[in-house]
């Protein structure tokens, strides 16, 4: 494999390590969000449980965009490593 190449790599494989990380403390939010979203309802505090209802959705939504993003920087590793 070229220099470039191997550079190129080497980033890509630092990169999807961070976004997998970041996904991962997005996931922990995420259930934590859903605890409290529960307590709220069960106080019968239902304007602050719709907006961490909310929180939750955009939690979720920040979650989905890591995933893709992880798949896209993998298939261009992938595509590296196959033209190795």
């Amino acid at each position: 494999m070229a220099e470039d190449s191997q550079k190129r790599l080497q980033f890509l494989q630092g990169l999807i390590a961070s976004l997998k990380k970041i996904e991962g403390e997005q996931q922990t939010t995420i259930e934590h969000i859903a605890k409290l979203q529960v307590e709220l309802q069960s106080e019968k505090k239902e304007a602050l449980s719709n907006k961490i209802g909310d929180c939750f959705t955009n939690a979720s939504n920040n979650t989905q965009l890591l995933h893709e993003m992880i798949e896209e920087f993998q298939m261009e590793v992938n595509k590296l490593k196959a033209g190795a």
